[in-house]
C-alpha cells in the first residue's frame, strides 16, 4: 500500500500544497475549464519560474500515474506539464528528503519524468497527445541517446510525410537542449568584486595622470556618466605632448 503524500508538510511557489492534490484530480475532469485551470495552477505552483519546489516530485508520480492509467482526457497538457516540471534550471530547496533518502531536488525531477518513456511512446499514436509526448521525449536530459534512438524508429515507421517531419523537428530539438554551453567568462568572487573595481578605477586615474591619452567617447543619446566625466576632465588639457 502505497504511503500517503503529506501534502500539507510540503511547499510549492505558494508556500503549503494542500490544494495540489485536488488540482491534480481536476486534470481529470470532464470539464475542459476545470482541467484548463488545473493545468494553470499546477504549471504554476509546482515551476515558476524555471525553479522547482517540494511537492514538485510527488506531483510528477500522480501524474504519471493518471496518464499511465489514461485518466487525463487532455493528455497534452499534461505531458506538456511534465516536461517543465522536468526541466527546471533551479531548485526551492536544493535536496529534499526523498522516501527517506536525501535526494538532490532538480535531478530527482528530470528522473521521474524521464523514467516515463515508454509512456510518451505509447501516446505517439494518439494525435491530440503525440506533440506533447513528442515534447517531452525531445527535452530529455539523462536518458539522451535512448530518446533520440525513439525518436528515429518513430521517424522510420511514420505513415505520413507530416508525421516524419515532427519526428525529425523533435529530433533537432532534442539536439538543441543538450548543445554544450559556450564557456562564459570567470566572475570575480562578491567578496572580492569591490576591491577588483577599485583597482581598476585607481589605473584609471594614474594614467590620466601620467598624460595616457583615453579612448575617445563615444557620442550619442545614451552617452554614459562617466564618458561625460573623462570629456570634462580632458576637456582643457593639451594631449599632443
Amino acid at each position: 500500500m502505497a504511503t500517503a503524500v503529506p501534502w500539507a508538510d510540503l511547499t510549492c511557489f505558494v508556500g503549503r500544497s494542500a490544494h495540489i492534490p485536488q488540482a491534480i484530480t481536476d486534470l481529470s475532469s470532464p470539464v475542459e475549464s476545470v482541467r484548463r485551470r488545473a493545468f494553470l495552477l499546477l504549471a504554476h505552483d509546482l515551476g515558476w519560474n524555471e525553479n522547482l519546489f517540494e511537492a514538485t516530485p510527488y506531483a510528477i508520480v500522480e501524474i504519471l500515474e493518471r496518464l499511465e492509467h489514461r485518466e487525463i482526457p487532455d493528455a497534452g497538457d499534461a505531458l506538456e506539464l511534465l516536461r517543465r516540471l522536468g526541466n527546471g534550471e533551479a531548485a526551492d530547496p536544493e535536496s529534499i528528503v526523498w522516501h527517506g533518502q536525501q535526494a538532490a531536488l532538480l535531478p530527482l525531477c528530470r528522473g521521474l519524468v524521464e523514467d516515463g518513456l515508454e509512456l510518451y511512446v505509447s501516446y505517439l499514436a494518439d494525435l491530440a497527445a503525440r506533440s506533447g509526448a513528442l515534447f517531452v521525449i525531445s527535452s530529455f536530459r539523462n536518458r539522451v541517446d535512448e530518446a533520440e534512438a525513439v525518436l528515429r524508429a518513430a521517424a522510420d515507421s511514420a505513415e505520413t510525410a507530416e508525421s516524419r517531419e515532427e519526428m525529425l523537428a523533435a529530433i533537432d530539438d532534442l539536439r538543441e537542449w543538450n548543445e554544450p554551453e559556450p564557456d562564459r567568462p570567470q566572475l570575480d568572487p562578491p567578496k572580492n568584486w569591490l576591491e577588483a573595481r577599485v583597482a581598476r578605477n585607481k589605473a584609471a586615474v594614474a594614467r590620466l595622470q601620467s598624460g595616457e591619452r583615453p579612448a575617445p567617447a563615444k557620442m550619442g543619446p545614451l552617452l554614459s556618466i562617466r564618458q561625460r566625466l573623462i570629456q570634462l576632465i580632458t576637456r582643457n588639457r593639451d594631449w599632443s605632448t
